[in-house]
C-alpha cells in the first residue's frame, strides 16, 4: 500500500508515479509527473512514446489502442523473460494513493495486483472506470501511432469522446438522451404538420362528398317509387294469373276423373300380367334345368369319344412296339460292332491329347508356374488403375470444375466490353462504326491505337465512374487516342473522307508529364479525402497521361460527407475536388484575389455504367493458366497410365490365354474320358440284353390288341345310348318353347283399342295429367303392339284363342327369337 496521501487536492485518477522494469528499451525507470503539463523531450528512439504505451497497457488498455505491436509479449525488453508496469494513482482527497501493477511475460500471460495484492483484471477495470479513466478514448489518451485515426474522427465522434473524457459516461448518456429528445421533437413536429394537412384534406373531401350524398338521396327516393310501381305491376299480373289457374284447376279435376275411370279398366290387365310373369319364371327354370341336363350329356359324349380315341392309339402303339423289338433284335450285333469301333477311336483320341497336353503332374506344374505372373500382373494393373482413378477424380472433381469456373468468370468480366460497346453505339453510331473498322485495320498504323476511352478505362470501384464523367468532357470520352500525329491524321482522313463518319473525335497523347499527385492523400485525410481520381481508374498510360495533362485528374481528390461539411477548410491550392455527392470548383480572381466556389450535385454515370476489373481479370487468367497446366499434367499422366495398363493387360491376356489353352486340353481329356466310360457302359448293356422270342412277343401283342378292340366296342354302345338321350332332351326343349309360343291372347285387343282411343281424346283436350297417371296411360297404349306376336302364333298353332290366362306368356317378351322361328 502507498504511503502517499492526496492532501493537495489532486483530481482522482491523476498519475503520481510510473515505474517500469524490463519494458521495451528500459531496464528499470521511474517517472514522477507534475500536476500540470508534462513534456518529455529527447531524440528519436530514446523511449518518449514508451511511457505512453506503459500508461495504456498498465491501465487495462489493449495493444490495438497503441497501434504498434499486436502482442503484449513484444513489449518485453530484449533478452528478458518478463516485464512489469507499476502506476500509482491519486484517489479522493485524504485517501492513500492506489498502486496498480501489471506483470506479463513472453507467453502473453498477464497478472494484476492492486496495492501489491493479486486481483483479477475485471477488478482493475472497475477501479479505473470509477476514476473516469478511458485509455481507448483518443480525446483523453492519444498515442503517436493513432494520430491518423484521430484525424479521421468526425465532429460527432469527437464530441462524444470529449464528453466521455470530461464528464464521464453520464455526460455521454445525457447527450444520447438529448439527441433522442430532439429527434422525438422533430418527429412530433412532422406528425403535427402531417395531421394538419390531413385535416385540411379531410375537410375538402367532406365538402365534395356532401354533393354526392345529396345526389344519392334523390336517387334513393326515385328507386323507392320505382320499387312501389313494380310491386303494383306484379299484383295485377298475379290477379290475372290467379284467374287462369282456377280455370286450369277445374279442367284438371275433370281430366283426373276421366283418367281414374280408365285406370280402373286397366287394373285387371295388370293383374293378368303379373300372373304371366310368374308362369314365365317357372318355365324358364324348367328350361334352365333341361339345358343343364343337355350339357351333362354332351360332356359324357365327349368323354366317350376320347376313350375310343385312346383305345385306337393303344392299338397302334402295340403294333409299333412289336415292330421295333423285332427290328432291334435283327440290328443288335451290328450296333455292338459299331459301338466298339467308336470306343477304339475315343481311346486313340485320348492318348494323342494326353501326349499334347501332358499328364496330370505336368499340367499342375504348368498351372502353378502361371499363378505368380498372373497375380503380380493383376496387382500391377489394379495399382495403376487406382492411381489413374485418383488422377482422374482430381481432374474431374477439382481441376476441370475450377477451369470452367474461371472461364465463366473471365467471360462475365469480358462481357463488360460488349455492354460498353452497346452504350457507345447508342451514344455515337459513327464512333461505333469507326471502332469496328479499326479492329479490322490496325496494321495500317505505325504505333498502338487505342479505342474510345469509354472502352479502355476501368475503375477499381464502379462508384468512381460518375466522378470521371463529371470531370472529362463526353467528346474526349468518345475519342480515339494516338501516340503520334501521323497515325491520328491518317485515321481522321480515312474515317471522315472515305467512311463519311463526321462525328468521330481523336486525341494525341504526347510523351512526358507527371501522373503523380502533388501531395500524399494521407496528408489530406483530416478533411475526409481518401483518394485521388487518378488512383481510381486503370487505363493504358497514353490515356492516363492525356487525362492528367488536360484535366489534372492526378490533382483531384475525392472525399466524403466530412469533406462536404468542412469544404471551407480545404487548402487554397486544391481548386477542384469531389465529396460524396457534390463537385466543388474554386476560382480566385486574377484582379481582386477574391475566392469564389461553385458546388454542383454529381449526376449518375451514363457512358461508363459498366466497368471491368482488370486486376481481377488478370488474377482469374493466372488461376486459369495454373489449373490448365495442372489439367495438362493430369492428361499426360492419364495417357502414361493408359499406356502402361495396356502393356500389362497385353501380358496378362497372354498368360490367361496360355492358362486357358492348358485348361481347355484338360477339359477335353475329361470329356473324352467320360465318353469312353459311357460307350463302355453302352456296349455292356447291348451284350447283356437277353435273346428275343419273336413268336412269344407276337402272341402277347395279339392279346393286347384283342382287349383294346373289345373296350372300343363297349364304348361305341355307350355312345349310341348317350346320343339317343341327347336327342330326347332336345325334343323336350323344343316342345317347351312351343308351349310358350301358343300361350297368347287376342280377346283383350278390342278393349285396349278402346282405351287407347279414349286416352288420345283426353290428350287432345290439353288436360294436364299427373305423372303417375301418365305412366298408366303409356303402359296401356303399348299393350296392343306387345300382344301382336302372340295373336299371330296362337292363330297358327291351334284354336285355343279364348284362354284368358295365357296373356302372361308374351306380354313381357314381344319380339323373342322363338316367335321369329315359329313365323
Amino acid at each position: 500500500m502507498s504511503k502517499v496521501i492526496n492532501t493537495e487536492g489532486y483530481k482522482p485518477g491523476s498519475i503520481y508515479r510510473v515505474a517500469l522494469e524490463n519494458f521495451v528499451t528500459y531496464r528499470q525507470v521511474e517517472l514522477f509527473p507534475g500536476r500540470s503539463l508534462n513534456l518529455i523531450i529527447g531524440p528519436n528512439g530514446t523511449g518518449k512514446s514508451t511511457f505512453v504505451c506503459a500508461i495504456v497497457l498498465g491501465l487495462c488498455g489493449k495493444t490495438s489502442v497503441i497501434g504498434r505491436a499486436k502482442k503484449i509479449s513484444e513489449y518485453v525488453r530484449s533478452g528478458c523473460q518478463q516485464a512489469s508496469i507499476e502506476i500509482e494513482l491519486y484517489r479522493e482527497a485524504g485517501k492513500r494513493n492506489v498502486i496498480i501493477t501489471r506483470t506479463f511475460n513472453l507467453e502473453c500471460a498477464s497478472t494484476w495486483s492492486i496495492d501489491h495484492k493479486s486481483v483479477r483484471e475485471k477488478q482493475v477495470q472497475e477501479l479505473i472506470t470509477g476514476m473516469n479513466i478511458e485509455v481507448d478514448n483518443l480525446c483523453q489518451m492519444l498515442p503517436q501511432d493513432r494520430v491518423q485515426d484521430f484525424s479521421k474522427m468526425d465532429p460527432q465522434q469527437l464530441l462524444r469522446s470529449t464528453l466521455s473524457a470530461v464528464g464521464g459516461q453520464e455526460s455521454v448518456s445525457q447527450l444520447d438522451e438529448l439527441i433522442e429528445t430532439r429527434q422525438k421533437q422533430r418527429n412530433i413536429g412532422t406528425k403535427l404538420t402531417s395531421n394538419t394537412q390531413l385535416l385540411q384534406e379531410q375537410i375538402r373531401l367532406n365538402e365534395r362528398l356532401k354533393l354526392q350524398i345529396d345526389a344519392m338521396q334523390q336517387r334513393k327516393e326515385i328507386e323507392q317509387k320505382i320499387e312501389l310501381c313494380e310491386k303494383k305491376k306484379l299484383w295485377l299480373e298475379y290477379q290475372d294469373l290467379r284467374e287462369k289457374v282456377i280455370e286450369y284447376t277445374n279442367d284438371k279435376k275433370e281430366g283426373v276423373k276421366l283418367v281414374n275411370s280408365h285406370k280402373s279398366k286397366v287394373e285387371p290387365l295388370e293383374k293378368v300380367m303379373e300372373m304371366a310373369k310368374r308362369s314365365i319364371s317357372q318355365l324358364e327354370q324348367q328350361k334352365l334345368a333341361a339345358s343343364r341336363e343337355t350339357l351333362k350329356i354332351k360332356d359324357k359324349v365327349k368323354e366317350t369319344l376320347e376313350s375310343i380315341k385312346t383305345q385306337q392309339y393303344r392299338i397302334k402303339e402295340i403294333e409299333s412296339s412289336l415292330q421295333e423289338k423285332i427290328e432291334r433284335h435283327r440290328n443288335r450285333q451290328r450296333e455292338i460292332d459299331e459301338a466298339k469301333v467308336k470306343l477304339d477311336k475315343l481311346v486313340t483320341d485320348k492318348n494323342k491329347l494326353v501326349e499334347t497336353v501332358g499328364d496330370e503332374t505336368k499340367v499342375k506344374l504348368d498351372l502353378d508356374e502361371l499363378k505368380n505372373p498372373l497375380r503380380n500382373t493383376n496387382l500391377a494393373i489394379d495399382r495403376l488403375k487406382k492411381n489413374k482413378g485418383e488422377v482422374q477424380y482430381d481432374l474431374e472433381t477439382n481441376v476441370s470444375p475450377q477451369i470452367r469456373l474461371y472461364q465463366n468468370k473471365i467471360r462475365q468480366l469480358q462481357d463488360v466490353g460488349e455492354k460498353r460497346l452497346a452504350v457507345l453505339r447508342e451514344s455515337s453510331e459513327d464512333a461505333y462504326k469507326a471502332v469496328t473498322w479499326l479492329r479490322q485495320n490496325r496494321d495500317m498504323f505505325e504505333d498502338e491505337v487505342y479505342e474510345p476511352m469509354v472502352l479502355e478505362i476501368n475503375f477499381t470501384d464502379q462508384k468512381f465512374a460518375r466522378y470521371l464523367e463529371n470531370t472529362v468532357a463526353n467528346r474526349d470520352l468518345l475519342a480515339f487516342t494516338f501516340t503520334n500525329s501521323r497515325d491520328m491524321n491518317l485515321f481522321m482522313r480515312t474515317v471522315r473522307s472515305e467512311l463519311k463518319l463526321k462525328r468521330v473525335n481523336a486525341v494525341c497523347s504526347s510523351q512526358g508529364g507527371t501522373m503523380q499527385p502533388p501531395k500524399s492523400i494521407d496528408q489530406l485525410s483530416y478533411l475526409g479525402f481518401y483518394t485521388y481520381l487518378v488512383d481510381t481508374i486503370t487505363a493504358p498510360d497514353p490515356i492516363l497521361r492525356y487525362l492528367c495533362k488536360q484535366y489534372n485528374i492526378h490533382r483531384i481528390p475525392i472525399g466524403n460527407e466530412h469533406t462536404y461539411n468542412n469544404s471551407g477548410k480545404v487548402p487554397p491550392n486544391i481548386t477542384y475536388f469531389f465529396t460524396e455527392n457534390h463537385r466543388f470548383v474554386v476560382r480566385v480572381s486574377s484582379y481582386s484575389g477574391v475566392k469564389s466556389s461553385s458546388t454542383i450535385e454529381i449526376q449518375p454515370a451514363k457512358l461508363m455504367t459498366n466497368s471491368m476489373d482488370v486486376e481481377k481479370l488478370n488474377s482469374f487468367n493466372t488461376q486459369l493458366a495454373r489449373f490448365e497446366q495442372t489439367a495438362t499434367e493430369h492428361a499426360a499422366k492419364l495417357k502414361e497410365f493408359d499406356k502402361k495398363i495396356a502393356l500389362l493387360e497385353q501380358d496378362y491376356n497372354a498368360f490367361v490365354l496360355k492358362r486357358k489353352k492348358i485348361m481347355d486340353g484338360v477339359e477335353k481329356v475329361k470329356t473324352i474320358t467320360t465318353q469312353i466310360r459311357l460307350q463302355q457302359s453302352s456296349i455292356r448293356g447291348l451284350q447283356s440284353e437277353p435273346a428275343l422270342d419273336i413268336e412269344d412277343e407276337r402272341g402277347r401283342a395279339a392279346r393286347k390288341h384283342k382287349d383294346s378292340v373289345q373296350k372300343q366296342c363297349r364304348l361305341h354302345g355307350e355312345l349310341k345310348d348317350l346320343v339317343a338321350k341327347l336327342h330326347r332332351a332336345d325334343v323336350s326343349m323344343f316342345q317347351m318353347k312351343l308351349e310358350l309360343s301358343r300361350n297368347a291372347i287376342v280377346q283383350q285387343e278390342s278393349e285396349l283399342r278402346e282405351l287407347k282411343h279414349e286416352l288420345r281424346n283426353t290428350q287432345v283436350n290439353n288436360i294436364s295429367i299427373p305423372s303417375t297417371d301418365r305412366k298408366t296411360c303409356t303402359t296401356s297404349q303399348s299393350l296392343p303392339s306387345r300382344t301382336l306376336g302372340a295373336k299371330y302364333v296362337a292363330s297358327k298353332n291351334d284354336n285355343n284363342i279364348g284362354v284368358l290366362p295365357t296373356i302372361k306368356t308374351l306380354i313381357m317378351f314381344p319380339a323373342t327369337s322363338e316367335i321369329h322361328v315359329m313365323r
